[in-house]
C-alpha cells in the first residue's frame, strides 16, 4: 500500500470578508457536507473505496516547521483537493474549519467530493473530528445568503406557483427556516456595514434545483 507523503497544500482556500462571498461550484452538491474540526495533529486518510486502500493523505500542518497548510507562501501546488470551504486562524479560541461536500454515506463511511470543481471523490471513515450535516442544517448556520440570479424571485410561500413578491433592497439574506428546496429568509438592511436584520421574514427563495445550487453563501 502506497501512501502519498508529499507536503499537502490546500490551494483553493479563499479568505472571506463581508464584501464578497466564496464562488462555489454550483453542481454536484451531494447530500450534505462533512466538517473537519482539525488541529495541528490532524491527519485525514482518503480511501479508494469502503474498507479499501489509502489513496491520499491530508495533513493540515507541516509538523517540523509548525506552518499550517493555509499559508500558501511556504508550499508548492497540488491539484487533487478543492474544498467547499477552508479557513485557519491564528490566536486562541478560534476554530479551524475545513468542509467537503458529501455524496453518500454507507455506515461509518462517507464518500466525499474532494474536488468540488471536477467532482473527484474519495471515501473517509467517520471519526471524532468529522461531523456530517445535511445541506439544510448547514445553510441554516450561514451568516449571509444571496441568490445567484435575482430573477429566480422571492415567493410568499415555499412553492413555485406561489405569489411572487416584488421587493426592493439588497440581495443579502439570512435563513430563518428550511423546507425542502426552499429557504425562508430575512433581509439585511445593510450587508456591507453593520449587518442589521429586518424585523420579520420577507418570504421564501429556492436554494437548489436538483443537483445545482441556486445561491451563494458566507459562513462568517
Amino acid at each position: 500500500m502506497r501512501i502519498f507523503k508529499k507536503r499537502i497544500l490546500l490551494i483553493s482556500i479563499i479568505f472571506l470578508g463581508l464584501d464578497g462571498l466564496i464562488s462555489y461550484s454550483q453542481d454536484n452538491i451531494g447530500i450534505g457536507i462533512i466538517r473537519f474540526d482539525f488541529n495541528k495533529t490532524t491527519i485525514v486518510d482518503f480511501y479508494d473505496k469502503v474498507e479499501g486502500k489509502v489513496n491520499k493523505r491530508l495533513s493540515f500542518y507541516e509538523q517540523d516547521k509548525n506552518i499550517d497548510v493555509f499559508d500558501k507562501q511556504h508550499y508548492g501546488q497540488i491539484d487533487w483537493i478543492e474544498p467547499e470551504f477552508g479557513k485557519a486562524f491564528d490566536g486562541d479560541g478560534i476554530v479551524n474549519l475545513f468542509v467537503l461536500r458529501c455524496k453518500q454515506q454507507i455506515g461509518q463511511w462517507f464518500e466525499v467530493i474532494a474536488n468540488k470543481d471536477n467532482g473527484q471523490t474519495y471515501w473517509i471513515r467517520q471519526c471524532n473530528y468529522t461531523k456530517f450535516k445535511t445541506w439544510e442544517d448547514y445553510l441554516k448556520g450561514m451568516l449571509i445568503i444571496r441568490m445567484l440570479n435575482t430573477n429566480n424571485g422571492i415567493f410568499y410561500e415555499p412553492k413555485q406557483n406561489a405569489t411572487r413578491l416584488k421587493l426592493g433592497g439588497e440581495n443579502c439574506f439570512r435563513a430563518t427556516a428550511m423546507e425542502g428546496d426552499w429557504i425562508k429568509i430575512i433581509r439585511y438592511t445593510n450587508c456591507l456595514a453593520d449587518l442589521t436584520l429586518d424585523k420579520k421574514p420577507i418570504g421564501w427563495i429556492k436554494w437548489r434545483n436538483m443537483e445545482s445550487l441556486l445561491i451563494e453563501y458566507d459562513p462568517w
